[in-house]
């Protein structure tokens, strides 16, 4: 290719690979709220749906869960009426199903707390 000129207009990438993000539904039953997980190396991702009618708490809930993760991200997702958070381990680390289970049950206990309030 001559300096200057642009790349040839029969030039094709190369294929790209693409790999499915799949999420896996909690095993940690919350009434009213549904939970599912994707753990990808260091980091996890969680994508909660209250029932509409479900108290205003998620944000306590998942704050506290992801408290003291690296990276921790909160969000709430107005397009599909969810929240969104996710977390990386301390370096070095990998999850372990254990310690998802131990952050869902954390989230669990918040949110049980709280409607027991209202």
């Amino acid at each position: 290719m001559e300096r200057g000129k642009g790349a040839p207009t029969d030039y094709i990438p190369p294929p790209m690979a693409v790999t499915a993000v799949q999420f896996t539904k909690s095993n940690v039953k919350t009434p009213g709220v549904q939970v599912t997980y994707c753990v990808t190396g260091d980091r996890v991702q969680f994508h909660v749906w209250p029932d509409p009618a479900y108290p205003d708490n998620i944000l306590e809930g998942l704050t506290s869960m992801v408290q003291g993760l690296a990276g921790a991200v909160v969000d709430y997702v107005p397009e599909v009426k969810s929240w969104y958070a996710e977390g990386t381990t301390p370096s070095g680390m990998t999850w372990q199903p254990f310690m998802v289970r131990k952050l869902l049950e954390r989230l669990q206990k918040v949110l049980h707390a709280s409607t027991e309030r209202t």
